[in-house]
């Protein structure tokens, strides 16, 4: 059984979902995917057990109760985390089952605080400071990292033995080849999403 869990994703996300979750269903994976949100779509099949919970009913933290709840009855090997606000549910998990953590990490975040944020350049610092100490302390407990993008160097992920698995956000080429765009198609759309630096 493996166990994917996101608060601030749709559950049919590109890359949770599309390339993620529908990869280890080819492989025949059992899968528990929880996610948070206002959608009411129901992606159970076969292979996957989806249970949303309604991001307007319930906080984060009430989320993470009751997704620790559901793995009570029915215990993990592995717990993939997609948000860092799953920290501590992937660690109690851990703990409570000796569930293997895959933390799959999507954004950098000290470069959008640095980017993004409204705060002085100090509160900037340490705010960037703080994450870099809250995710280095929550990696002893990681057993694998996948990456969206090769410019997320977060934590040194190398440095601290790990070897972060590139999974993209975006189609791969072999996708986007096998189109016929040498005529002007009114209304397609080919790729949405964010753009890297990459």
């Amino acid at each position: 059984m493996i166990t994917i869990v996101s608060c601030s994703h749709y559950p049919d996300d590109e890359r949770i979902y599309h390339k993620e979750i529908k990869t280890l269903v080819k492989k025949k994976h059992i899968i528990n995917y929880f996610t948070l949100s206002e959608s009411k779509d129901n992606l159970s099949n076969k292979f996957i057990n989806h249970i949303n919970y309604s991001s307007v009913k319930y906080s984060i933290k009430e989320y993470m109760d009751l997704v620790e709840l559901k793995i009570r009855e029915t215990p993990t090997k592995v717990i993939h985390i997609h948000e860092p606000e799953l920290f501590s549910l992937a660690i109690s998990i851990k703990k409570l089952t000796g569930a293997r953590i895959i933390y799959d990490v999507h954004e950098d975040y000290i470069s959008m605080i640095y980017t993004f944020s409204r705060w002085n350049k100090h509160v900037k610092y340490l705010r960037a400071k703080y994450w870099l100490l809250k995710e280095k302390s929550f990696l002893k407990h990681v057993d694998e990292v996948i990456i969206a993008s090769s410019t997320i160097v977060n934590s040194d992920f190398k440095i601290q033995g790990f070897c972060p698995v590139l999974l993209e956000n975006f189609p791969l080429n072999t996708w986007v080849n096998s189109i016929n765009i040498s005529n002007k198609i009114k209304n397609s759309l080919i790729y949405h999403g964010n753009m890297g630096p990459e």
